[in-house]
């Protein structure tokens, strides 16, 4: 792994961000919400244009180790705007919060990651992918060796269907024992573009309807596929795959207990994105956040996933999926050591499993996540939201349910509930 003033703020900003009255904070808490909007603003202002396959430097303090390419010379990441491209990038740190010596400092760093989704779907949604933001003492490491990184491209090869078919989240034939990976019906004679094809040629990636999926090439009339990218479950763009850490703090004192250490990953609403985290299989639908624990500067033990909006699934598309909706938490445990064959790397640890059922958030944690509604607008593709707490009226009900402001944001969940595909506990929570 990489080894690495606000004095008051009034009480309209605390009123803003929803932390209470400037009054009940301490001086050091008051400082440390103004480094917040300072790095958020900052960091809207210089990553306003990241491109694809991207990492911007947002705020200091961020560090970054690049891998040697023969055609480009090391990448100049050492001040906020600065960007290096993700094929040759080998880690990300950012500092954590320190607020002296002067100026404070609160490492942000945003990725735009193309992943699972084809061009045509990433130019509709100006250029943005699967977005990911590093909140302070998180580090983000690739998994994606350069010479193995999938090239999606540019643009697709036009195919028409011969007859009806199922668009599908993976190149299989059959549903899994949960549920289906359908994800829409395709009619006969209908034009898509192709953008990879499954390495035994089964299967074609399409778009339709602005989704990617796959569709059975016996649907498909005669076109030549051979330019096309051969797809396995091992195969991914750059950074689609990484491992990461957060609550580094590097020697600095731990301080600003009200600013979370956190990876924040959020794709296009309504468009599964595929990713690997820690080995770990995810279809993301469409925000979540990620976090090791303990948090520190070694790994810990497990990572978490806590979902904000739509659906995060854990081993997707096989018979152990895991559903994890807005406001509750999965846990994951990690085993043995092993190395990535980086220099000094001898902190990676490989997944054990799943940990437990899933579990709502707490309020202690509601309260620390609502500092990221201020994250950059212009960056992400919706501004994340954190549910609240109701206490539900009515004579033996005494269960708490989350409360969400957009009600999109339980569309997928409302329908898992309604197939039978979550608990029915976990439905009661989100009033489903």
């Amino acid at each position: 792994m990489l080894n690495r003033h606000f004095i008051v703020i009034a009480i309209c900003l605390a009123a803003a961000l929803g932390l209470g009255a400037a009054s009940t904070l301490a001086q050091d808490d008051a400082a440390c919400l103004a480094l917040v909007l300072s790095a958020v603003n900052q960091s809207s202002t210089q990553c306003a244009t990241l491109g694809a396959d991207s990492v911007c430097y947002g705020h200091p303090d961020v560090t970054g180790a690049f891998r040697a390419a023969s055609n480009q010379s090391q990448p100049a990441f050492t001040r906020p705007g600065d960007q290096a491209d993700l094929l040759t990038t080998e880690a990300i740190q950012t500092s954590p919060p320190v607020l002296s010596p002067d100026p404070a400092t609160w490492g942000m760093a945003i990725m735009n990651v193309q992943a699972s989704l084809p061009n045509e779907i990433i130019n509709a949604r100006s250029g943005k992918g699967l977005i990911l933001i590093q909140l302070g003492g998180v580090e983000v490491e690739n998994g994606v060796e350069p010479e193995d990184a999938l090239v999606l491209p540019t643009s697709g090869i036009p195919v028409v269907t011969i007859a009806a078919a199922d668009m599908r989240s993976a190149p299989v034939a059959h549903d899994t024992a949960t549920g289906t990976n359908v994800m829409a019906r395709v009619p006969a004679e209908t034009i898509l573009n192709a953008y990879a094809v499954s390495q035994d040629g089964d299967w074609v990636r399409v778009v339709f309807q602005n989704q990617a999926g796959w569709i059975s090439s016996a649907t498909l009339a005669d076109a030549d596929l051979s330019g096309l990218p051969a797809v396995g479950p091992d195969t991914f763009t750059p950074m689609q795959s990484f491992y990461f850490r957060n609550g580094i703090l590097n020697g600095a004192p731990r301080n600003c207990s009200i600013i979370p250490s956190l990876l924040l990953v959020q794709g296009p609403e309504n468009t599964p994105v595929y990713l690997r985290v820690h080995g770990v299989d995810l279809k993301l639908e469409s925000t979540a956040l990620l976090r090791t624990l303990p948090p520190g500067d070694t790994l810990g033990d497990f990572f978490e996933v806590i979902g904000l909006f739509g659906m995060v699934t854990l081993f997707p598309d096989t018979n152990n999926e895991v559903l994890v909706p807005p406001g509750f938490v999965a846990r994951i445990q990690l085993g043995q050591f092993v190395s990535l064959g980086i220099e000094g790397d001898d902190d990676e640890k490989t997944l054990v499993g799943f940990v437990g059922s899933i579990r709502p958030l707490t309020a202690a944690e509601i309260d620390l996540f609502k500092i990221l509604e201020r994250l950059p607008g212009n960056i992400l593709h919706y501004i994340p939201e954190i549910p609240t707490i109701v206490q539900p009226s009515g004579i033996g009900q005494v269960m708490s349910q989350l409360a969400f402001n957009n009600p999109a944001a339980l569309n997928l969940a409302q329908r898992a509930c309604q197939s039978g595909r979550l608990p029915a506990e976990v439905c009661e929570v989100l009033g489903l």
